[in-house]
């Protein structure tokens, strides 16, 4: 191992690691997105959400909850892995 350090190579080597935790985040927030989006499903097709919807036409709260947060973390999750940050300067 040489003595001497190339900063050229540090700044690449760092930036690398940043873009691998942009991506684990990335994928992270999109698995748990997509996870709740099925806990909305099925909580959608429960029976008491069937008769909570046809008497009022609406989600449960929890079902609702359920919906906007899995799908903002969805979109999050895809955001960042398409427009996040690049290694390219």
């Amino acid at each position: 191992m040489p003595l001497w350090v190339n900063r050229a190579d540090e700044v690449i080597h760092l930036q690398e690691i940043e873009m691998t935790n942009y991506r684990i985040l990335a994928i992270v927030l999109l698995v748990v997105g997509m996870i709740l989006l099925f806990f909305a499903y099925q909580s959608s097709q429960s029976l008491g959400d069937q008769v909570t919807e046809a008497v009022t036409g609406r989600f449960t709260d929890s079902t609702l909850w359920f919906l906007v947060l899995g799908a903002a973390s969805a979109a999050a999750g895809v955001g960042l892995l398409l427009f996040g940050k690049s290694t390219s300067n």
